[in-house]
């Protein structure tokens, strides 16, 4: 088997393990927020933090050049020397204008679209832990049956890898 398709099949072990993890830690809240006989309510949750400024940066000068490299591809920037370089023969204006539209794709990504992404996915976490919790209210009985065969499958998936770990050494 090839390298880079062990590499995906243990980042995805991973990545399940960690997800269906966080899926039992939002259920286990959610249940005992049920059991604590508070009526349910709609909440707003942010688990994602706008970042600081110096993360924001970085995250502009990625995405600024995906959206360069989009501007790219479709050959604006060839148009734009055309324009001024081959009809109206000028270079200066030419620079200046790339790099105007340089400074609006950074200023474009720091104020608006890291700040939206951020919001949005925002949004989704809190309209999707809202509806998780909605359900636990109208079935509780289903979602203790599903958080205990959660544990079960998290417990059981513990105790193979450590047996296949002892095994491996040879321990055993």
């Amino acid at each position: 088997m090839n390298l880079h398709i062990k590499v995906i099949r243990k980042l995805l072990k991973e990545t399940y393990s960690g997800a269906l993890f966080l899926i039992l830690v939002a259920l286990v809240s959610l249940l005992w927020y049920y059991f604590s006989w508070v009526s349910y309510e709609w909440r707003s949750i942010e688990p994602i933090e706008q970042p600081d400024t110096f993360v924001r940066i970085v995250y502009s000068f990625l995405v600024f050049f995906t959206l360069w490299l989009l501007l790219y591809f479709f050959r604006f920037y060839q148009l734009l020397h055309f324009v001024f370089v081959r009809l109206l023969g000028d270079r200066r204006a030419y620079k200046k204008i790339k790099w105007f539209i340089w400074l609006v794709l950074m200023w474009l990504m720091y104020l608006v679209i890291v700040p939206f992404v951020v919001d949005t996915m925002n949004n989704v976490l809190s309209f999707l832990y809202n509806l998780l919790g909605i359900l636990v209210y109208l079935m509780p009985a289903l979602w203790i049956s599903i958080t205990t065969f959660l544990i079960g499958i998290v417990l059981y998936a513990k105790i193979v890898q450590k047996n296949t770990e002892i095994s491996s050494r040879g321990d055993i």
